[in-house]
């Protein structure tokens, strides 16, 4: 049977979309067929014109919380316009909120777990023209009613040593790459699965304790690694297809298990420690030097961990992170050592959030000078402590395509526009402490967001500024006319020329050190949106 996955990604980007190549692999192997749609924008016409050219049987869609309006739109579009296909959906949300296959009419059947065997098992339902209604950890809607099975499916490490690789060919990124030349992107792999840690604001824990009845019934534990070798003939298969210098390793918390990290270490070929090199997730109670060695021989490049917030008190209190500010600047001082970079991932505006914690975010950055850093603001997600918190107590003003868009949670210790702003010159403000490369090329980054800004805005006016000469020109034919006087045109640009008067940052002078770096310009709310504190303490800003 053919089987169309669909993600809708408006709003936001997604780097790689593991789940559908794990499902996409099984089904392939199940004799069935796969293709892969992604749609970045709401255009209907897209999915319909994949529908038509490709004719598949089954619709399988994912969704997380932020993206369940766009696939709620797509999978009743589909269902009305095509009743004969069958709709599944799955995702974390699904997991976290089953219940939410009461919100689309069109929807045939949802996953509340992991879907490898769920999925096979209702497309061979299907296929066979069988009733899929006891295939488990799923819900049908069969005749107006909602149907639930048992919660009893998950995947185990033994299933991870046989399962197929991801089936990297559905996406047509990979399928249609050239492969006599590099990929312009870096591939990405995803080894282990589950995270021990329970922080607040991430959905992982919430996902754990919905699953806790299929983990049991599978004799399933949590955090799931495939055997070493697996994991080693993943990345020799990808090298045999395609061509690329360096790749990412997506798992949770990489380091979880030191000793399997340590067997990858002493399984892995030198073949590969000379064609690539790698960045990999980890957690700062998770490593030591010992491990970050093994890493570094291995080829990894880039080490990334999660500082989230510079207070020990936030962190501790309110995104249930008890990693003391000591713990932090040994790990980074090895990461030094060792000869590894270092990457943060920094949040700001959760709830308690002020002025001063976000200037304790900085220094601390400043303090263990990470080679790379990046900045979200704190997203209220369903199923989580914090999120649930910030709903019930009517925090949340607006639902935002994904946590880099802006603030979705209205705070009284700080204005949503501030935390905005520090969340634009985060970066900035943390480079410029420690290294005049990154700030600089931090601002080229910003100058060149800006020239995009400013020609997605004068693009969106373009119609209406066409509307206005043209009601003008009608205006002064109708009243100037009669005398011979030309009417007067607004005069139209090619939207294209806007750079031409704009300096090219990416041509601009590479900046040495000797030159200095002086603080940004900027306009006057700017200005007051990043100074720095003052004594009183949460205070709101003017």
């Amino acid at each position: 049977m053919k089987v169309l996955f669909l993600l809708t990604t408006v709003g936001c980007k997604v780097h790689a979309h593991h789940p559908t190549g794990f499902l996409s692999a099984v089904l392939k192997q199940g004799g069935h067929q796969t293709d892969y749609i992604e749609l970045e924008r709401m255009d209907l016409r897209l999915l319909d014109a994949k529908i038509e050219a490709y004719q598949p049987g089954i619709l399988a869609v994912s969704t997380v919380m932020q993206q369940f309006g766009h696939v709620q739109t797509c999978i009743n579009h589909v269902k009305a316009k095509y009743p004969h296909i069958k709709i599944v959906l799955g995702g974390t949300h699904p997991i976290l909120k089953p219940d939410c296959i009461e919100e689309i009419e069109g929807l045939d059947a949802l996953c509340v777990s992991e879907g490898e065997m769920p999925l096979l098992q209702y497309v061979n339902a299907i296929e066979g023209g069988r009733d899929p209604y006891t295939i488990p950890s799923m819900r049908f809607r069969v005749d107006g009613q909602i149907l639930a099975t048992p919660n009893t499916y998950a995947v185990t490490e033994q299933d991870l040593a046989v399962l197929p690789m991801q089936d990297r060919m559905v996406f047509p990124r990979f399928r249609d790459a050239d492969r006599s030349q590099p990929l312009p992107f870096r591939p990405r792999v995803l080894w282990g699965r589950g995270c021990p840690f329970a922080c607040s604001y991430c959905a992982v824990p919430s996902i754990k304790k919905a699953m806790r009845g299929a983990m049991t019934a599978s004799n399933a534990k949590w955090v799931r690694y495939p055997p070493v070798e697996r994991a080693i003939e993943e990345v020799e298969h990808m090298l045999d297809r395609w061509k690329f210098r360096t790749y990412v390793i997506d798992d949770d918390v990489l380091t979880t298990h030191k000793d399997w990290v340590l067997k990858l270490a002493s399984k892995y070929p030198e073949r590969l420690k000379r064609s690539v090199t790698f960045e990999c997730n980890l957690r700062v109670e998770t490593i030591d030097r010992e491990t970050m060695r093994a890493l570094k021989d291995m080829g990894c490049v880039l080490l990334k961990f999660g500082l989230e917030n510079g207070a020990y008190e936030m962190r501790k209190k309110i995104l249930r992170r008890p990693i003391t500010d000591e713990q932090i600047k040994q790990v980074f001082s090895w990461a030094h050592e060792v000869g590894i970079p270092a990457h943060t991932f920094n949040m700001v505006g959760v709830p308690g959030e002020t002025r001063e914690t976000i200037w304790k975010t900085i220094t601390l950055n400043r303090a263990i000078r990470p080679a790379r850093v990046q900045i979200s603001i704190f997203f209220p997600y369903y199923g989580t402590p914090l999120g649930d918190e910030a709903r019930a107590k009517q925090l949340v003003v607006t639902e935002t395509a994904s946590y880099f868009s802006g603030a979705s949670v209205k705070l009284d210790t700080i204005s949503s526009r501030e935390i905005e702003r520090y969340a634009d010159w985060f970066k900035f403000l943390v480079y410029a402490a420690y290294d005049r490369k990154l700030a600089w090329a931090e601002l080229r980054q910003k100058g060149r967001r800006l020239v995009n800004n400013v020609k997605g805005e004068l693009k969106a006016r373009i119609p209406l500024l066409k509307q206005v000469a043209l009601a003008r020109r009608r205006l002064q034919v109708e009243t100037l006319g009669a005398d011979g006087e030309q009417p007067e045109v607004l005069e139209q640009y090619d939207i294209e020329d806007v750079d031409q008067n704009v300096m090219d940052l990416n041509e601009s002078a590479e900046i040495s050190p000797e030159h200095g770096v002086e603080h940004p310009v900027l306009d006057a709310s700017s200005a007051v949106q990043i100074e720095r504190p003052s004594q009183s303490k949460g205070t709101k800003p003017a």
